[in-house]
């Protein structure tokens, strides 16, 4: 593709040196104060950096307290809210277990007309990159931590929610027309 460069060098010359202007100023704070921009990842306890020192029994709490997040112990900081709540009632989470079964299921299946679906495998790969900051960093799991996993968490109880109730219009014809 050397010839597509050679057309668009000038509009990517001018993307880089854009980009360039763009973080100079970030890049100019950072090499005058090196330990403000690391102060928030210097103070916080790390589980992940005692399990990569040996100690794997330190990932027992916090990523179990990520796994309980979902429907049965949540976050105990009242300032997005209340605290101690879980992401869902047990009626929801039911879905986001059943979605979660499903996607799996649908990823990984293999067989005679099993395809596997990708979308599905990436969809948990998601939700996991986007938990995993909760999970080796504390025991108790922060929503605003997870926050980037709310997209793949509401899609998940989506498939969950419509494997539901495909099965329920398979066995009961009769209540599709009612819902």
């Amino acid at each position: 593709q050397r010839e597509q460069l050679r057309q668009n060098y000038q509009n990517i010359l001018i993307s880089l040196v854009t980009a360039l202007i763009v973080f100079a100023p970030f890049g100019w704070y950072i090499a005058h104060n090196p330990d403000k921009v690391n102060e928030r990842i210097n103070v916080l306890h790390s589980a992940g950096e005692e399990a990569l020192n040996g100690n794997l029994a330190a990932l027992i709490e916090p990523v179990s307290g990520t796994l309980k997040m979902f429907t049965f112990l949540g976050d105990n900081d009242w300032r997005y809210h209340v605290s101690g709540r879980p992401v869902f009632d047990p009626f929801a989470g039911l879905f986001f277990y059943v979605g979660l079964v499903v996607c799996l299921w649908r990823a990984f299946r293999r067989g005679a007309g099993a395809a596997q679906r990708p979308s599905y495998a990436i969809l948990i790969l998601w939700l996991g990159a986007m938990l995993a900051p909760n999970a080796v960093l504390e025991a108790n799991p922060s929503f605003l931590r997870a926050a980037g996993g709310i997209m793949p968490t509401y899609l998940i109880v989506a498939i969950g929610l419509d494997t539901v109730y495909t099965r329920i219009v398979q066995k009961w014809p009769n209540l599709k027309h009612r819902w």
